[in-house]
């Protein structure tokens, strides 16, 4: 390896796909409390459409707004 740590800063929601997120940082051996749980929208989810190993379509499920200002500077303190 290279001999680093990844890292994700991220905001979630209280979700399942938040909870998944959450699970999937943990496996990777990466700090997980680098993401933060807002409750004013769902955690985003994106879907890649493939076919024979090409991506045909991508859809993006999320809520298009900036973050509380109280929000953003947690993020952003962590």
């Amino acid at each position: 390896g290279l001999g680093v740590r990844p890292v994700l800063l991220a905001a979630v929601a209280a979700d399942e796909p938040g909870t998944r997120l959450r699970g999937l940082v943990r496996a990777c051996g990466a700090d997980e409390t680098l993401l933060l749980e807002v409750s004013d929208r769902p955690t985003t989810i994106k879907t890649r459409y493939l076919a024979a190993h090409q991506q045909l379509l991508r859809t993006d499920f999320e809520k298009i707004k900036a973050l509380e200002p109280a929000a953003e500077q947690a993020l952003l303190a962590k």
